[in-house]
């Protein structure tokens, strides 16, 4: 198993549990910077993956997702839209996955 949590630690090899807590602290971390419906474009590296919404145990094949914060929430969806990595976007209907209600933030 990796050691993506403890890297100070040479000895120490990384459980499910650590990557839950990692992953839950990041995302309050996440949800407390983003205003409501603002977002941000992520490029997956290494082991990441775009969770497939429609099923829960499956991922799909994506370069980039946006995380944003909506209801008190941190959401991730597939990107296809060619918006550069660390862009802010806005949600304008939340409930459209193709990326058609997104928008580039103002520069």
């Amino acid at each position: 198993m990796a050691n993506y949590t403890q890297p100070h630690n040479p000895d120490h090899e990384d459980s499910p549990e650590h990557w839950l807590n990692s992953a839950l602290i990041f995302a309050r971390a996440i949800g407390l910077m983003l205003q409501p419906n603002q977002g941000v474009v992520v490029g997956l590296r290494g082991d990441m993956q775009c969770p497939d919404p429609d099923k829960v145990s499956n991922f799909v094949e994506h370069d980039k997702v946006i995380v944003y914060c909506s209801s008190n929430m941190v959401h991730i969806i597939k990107c296809d839209e060619d918006i550069e990595e660390g862009k802010i976007v806005w949600i304008l209907n939340e409930d459209d996955e193709d990326l058609q209600g997104f928008n580039k933030a103002e520069e």
